[in-house]
């Protein structure tokens, strides 16, 4: 799947950037797998409030970034684990007195739901 990404990429001029996250969940093994491209860092939500950080290794998707990394990097996800991947327009959102909803909220709430 990220071949295509990157070949669709390519038919675009260098001043179009984009990030990704691309995961995939493998049930059979407990395993994850991920490449990500300038894309804010998932996170992984463990029991006991732990948190772990997914490394994002390649810079913005674009045609002026020939040299995007396609290798995909993988660990353990145990059966109580969460991942959490979003965009950064949701911390970036305002409540109506202007105050910045921010990362921590958001994963805060995330990490109090079931």
């Amino acid at each position: 799947i990220h071949l295509r990404l990157w070949e669709m990429v390519q038919e675009w001029d260098d001043e179009r950037y984009r990030t990704c996250f691309l995961g995939q969940v493998d049930r059979e093994y407990s395993r994850l797998r991920w490449i990500a491209a300038g894309h804010p860092s998932a996170l992984v939500l463990g029991p006991g409030d732990r948190r772990t950080e997914l490394a994002v290794e390649a810079p913005m998707i674009s045609p002026a970034f020939p040299w995007l990394p396609v290798a995909a990097l993988e660990r353990a996800l145990a059966a109580e684990e969460r991942v959490l991947v979003l965009t950064d327009g949701l911390p970036e959102t305002r409540n109506t007195a202007g105050e910045l909803l921010g990362w921590s909220r958001v994963v805060e709430a995330v990490a109090a739901s079931p």
